[in-house]
């Protein structure tokens, strides 16, 4: 049971575990699966999970088309005002150090490190005001505080200014680094999630490299202001159609999430053959599951809110908990190693792409490949290709794996599913992070260090995937917390490599960090198989000692909205 998973011999329900496809292995275990919403066409058999109420207004009852277009505008808020702004000037980073008068490693830091740090400062707020008031608002304003930073950078005449346009943008993009996939999360189902985590990933991780190309050729041909000129208009169409079309996606669901039976029996213990006639007993003794409890909820609203209904940016509370609280819940969730084996993981992935990009940056400009700011940005093809490689390979891939390893478990779904792949693009991040330094190192073929940088964006993408996919599945409760620290692992541990890392190379070489940085890498590979064997053991203690609901800092859904 469990296909490398290991069970464990206990009638609790698991957090995480979730009857995800309807095998059929008894007329008990079908009576509790058939009243459930199922899927439509090809998923036919796959039950709905989160189960949606019968509230019109439920997030996972909205249209195909509008959850797209939703999908549509926040992706491009990721692109547009975090993607593309994070390295908008790293291609220029020589030309525009020469031209404000200072230090390439000066210059590191204002274009990329102060950014960074104050994306950082802000996720903490940004995520606690979205969970009390809502996601719209917080879109909202962080969109047209970003056309705000454009305006200020395309009219910068010096160092303060143009330093003031980076932390305004950068507290701008705090919102599209923590909220998106916990939004796409609010409009999607379980087994809808993969494919769109990874486009998510893809956005942050490829964008940012075609960035390079782009943003390289302006700064050489008109200057680096026209970047942020070129960005307004884009900023501007975004954050109108977030002010237009992004209705709240928050919702208070009034029964447990997660699929099982009424007094928490584990579907493990249902379903195990050598336990046939006690999961027989077990549900005759839980009874029929109360359709009220964990179906479909009486609608707390009967029709259909309208367009000019859903343009509120206040919509009420949705936790009762004050701000300072959930504040505080933020870094305490790291008490939960689960969730720190993914916050770790997913800034590290996150951290060292953007030190590739840095490395380059500088590293390409100097002798023996003399590149101006433009063709560093046509180097920025590889990576590009690599993490768009990646996203291709996690759609294609990530659901197909889960859904064998499912029917082979039968019909259970457990969050380690998410991380086999994982280790296939650990692999390729070690090796092309190793291989990266040792070009850099030999001064060798432009081409060779394109590949290997490529590589390395491969790898470091298609991790980063598997680990948001694991974490939010793993411990949906803890979601948002989890992507916040990993965002601030992310930004500070980003801006400390900002400071240094330049400085390092000068002093050690680029072999020397860029494969201490892959060695690194090698932690979270061998924290997959630990977690993959024994996850499943460590969610039920954890379940059974939550110490932030001892410490009364789970966050408590208010009784109306």
């Amino acid at each position: 049971m469990g296909i490398g998973v290991l069970d464990v011999k206990t009638t609790d329900h698991v957090p995480g575990t979730v009857h995800l496809e309807h095998v059929t292995e008894s007329a008990a275990v079908d009576n509790i699966l058939s009243p459930l919403k199922h899927g439509q066409g090809k998923d036919g058999r796959i039950i709905l999970t989160p189960q949606p109420s019968d509230d019109p207004n439920d997030p996972l009852n909205w249209s195909f088309a509008k959850k797209r277009a939703i999908a549509s505008i926040v992706y491009a808020g990721t692109v547009i005002h975090s993607a593309t702004t994070a390295p908008l000037l790293l291609a220029g980073t020589v030309q525009i150090a020469q031209d404000l008068n200072i230090s390439a490693a000066s210059m590191v830091k204002l274009s990329s490190g102060y950014y960074l740090l104050a994306a950082g400062a802000a996720c903490p707020f940004v995520a606690a005001c979205s969970r009390k008031y809502g996601k719209r608002p917080i879109f909202v304003l962080s969109s047209f505080m970003a056309v705000i930073g454009s305006v200020v950078g395309a009219t910068a005449q010096g160092y303060n200014s143009l330093l003031t346009a980076r932390v305004i943008q950068g507290i701008a993009s705090a919102a599209y680094e923590t909220l998106v996939f916990s939004a796409i999360g609010d409009i999607t189902f379980l087994h809808e999630r993969g494919p769109r985590v990874a486009a998510g990933v893809f956005l942050l991780n490829a964008i940012a490299n075609i960035v390079g190309i782009i943003a390289g050729t302006i700064t050489t041909n008109l200057g680096w202001r026209y970047n942020f000129y070129m960005l307004i208009p884009f900023a501007a169409l975004q954050a109108i159609s977030t002010a237009l079309f992004v209705p709240e996606t928050s919702y208070i669901r009034r029964y447990d999430s997660e699929i099982e039976p009424k007094d928490g029996t584990s579907w493990s213990s249902l379903t195990r053959p050598e336990a046939k006639s006690a999961s027989k007993r077990a549900l005759d003794d839980c009874g029929e599951m109360s359709h009220d409890e964990h179906v479909v909820q009486t609608a707390v609203e009967s029709t259909p809110r309208t367009w000019c209904q859903e343009l509120r940016l206040y919509s009420g509370t949705y936790v009762s908990d004050p701000i300072w609280r959930i504040l505080i819940s933020f870094p305490v969730v790291l008490v939960n190693l689960g969730a720190t084996f993914a916050v770790v993981s997913c800034g590290l992935t996150l951290c060292w792409l953007a030190a590739t990009l840095i490395l380059s940056s500088v590293l390409l400009t100097a002798p023996p490949y003399n590149l101006t700011s433009s063709q560093v940005g046509y180097a920025s093809v590889a990576p590009a290709i690599g993490a768009l490689l990646a996203g291709l390979f996690m759609g294609l891939c990530s659901d197909r794996c889960i859904r064998i390893l499912t029917r082979r478990n039968r019909g259970i779904y457990e969050p380690e599913f998410q991380l086999p792949l994982t280790l296939i693009g650990v692999a390729c991040a070690i090796s092309g992070m190793v291989g990266l330094g040792y070009t850099y190192q030999q001064r060798t073929s432009l081409y060779v260090v394109c590949v290997c940088w490529g590589i390395t964006a491969f790898g470091l993408s298609s991790c980063n995937t598997t680990f948001f996919n694991y974490a939010l599945s793993a411990f949906h409760e803890y979601g948002s917390e989890i992507l916040v620290m990993s965002a601030l692992v992310r930004n500070f541990l980003g801006y400390g490599m900002s400071v240094f890392i330049v400085p390092w190379v000068e002093q050690d070489g680029p072999r020397t960090v860029l494969c201490s940085l892959g060695g690194i890498m090698a932690f979270p590979a061998v924290l997959v198989v630990v977690f993959y064997r024994y996850g499943k053991m460590y969610r039920l203690v954890w379940h059974r000692n939550n110490w932030l609901k001892k410490w009364y800092l789970e966050s408590r859904p208010t009784a109306h909205v």
